[in-house]
């Protein structure tokens, strides 16, 4: 895992703002952040992505972050999935 990993993984642990399901370091030096979702409620994967680089932007890292809709048919779960890369 690389500094910018872990710095981001720390940083999306302790804001309590984006509360991800799931944080993944990625062999590519990416870092995914998942969040369940049953409803969108007029929520988008790009809207939640935003959060995430408001997040990281105010703990001091620097990052190019994305948003994908991961959509499952019930009963498997959703996801919006965030992106994080280096920039």
């Amino acid at each position: 895992m690389t500094p910018f990993q872990k710095s981001v993984k720390n940083a999306l642990a302790t804001q309590s703002n984006v509360c991800p399901d799931h944080v993944t370091a990625r062999k590519n030096g990416s870092v995914t952040a998942k969040r369940g979702y049953f409803y969108k409620f007029s929520t988008t994967a790009e809207s939640w992505a935003e959060k995430v680089a408001a997040e990281l932007t105010a703990a001091g890292i620097s990052a190019h972050v994305y948003g994908q809709d991961a959509w499952a048919e019930w009963p498997k779960t959703s996801y919006f999935v965030a992106v994080i890369s280096e920039k």
